[in-house]
């Protein structure tokens, strides 16, 4: 497991393909890109200012051992150029956000430990990180 820290947003994916917005964007900033967690991890707040839908709840191991949390679905990440759709573990607020494994596959990203920021993957006409 490993960290590095990444600047970026979130929004309710049903926003983005909708005439107008009904949810804030969510800026945030410096949150950890974590080689251990699986999915995209944000606390109760930036989840209920998104308007969310619960998709289910369900046991995930933390660090303190087997804890029941809630899902919740569409969440529209954006690191710069790219954008992911993921599913994303309901946090107690005070907790920082956590960008794990999957969404960071979604937006072509993995953690540059020696220098603690994203290292974004190829995608061009030579190469990509998108596989069929």
């Amino acid at each position: 497991m490993g960290q590095a820290f990444i600047d970026f947003e979130v929004e309710n994916s049903a926003d983005a393909v909708g005439a107008a917005s009904s949810h804030p964007t969510e800026r945030l900033r410096q949150i950890v890109m974590d080689s251990g967690a699986t999915h995209l991890c944000l606390p109760a707040g930036v989840i209920a200012r998104l308007g969310l839908a619960l998709l289910k709840e369900v046991p995930v191991k933390v660090a303190t051992g087997i804890e029941t949390r809630r899902i919740f679905a569409n969440a529209l990440v954006i690191y710069e150029d790219r954008k992911t759709v993921t599913e994303c573990i309901e946090l107690p607020e005070g907790m920082p956000a956590l960008l794990g494994a999957m969404a960071m596959e979604g937006l072509g990203v993995e953690p540059d430990l020696q220098n603690r920021q994203p290292r974004k993957l190829p995608l061009g006409p030579g190469d990509s990180y998108i596989t069929a």
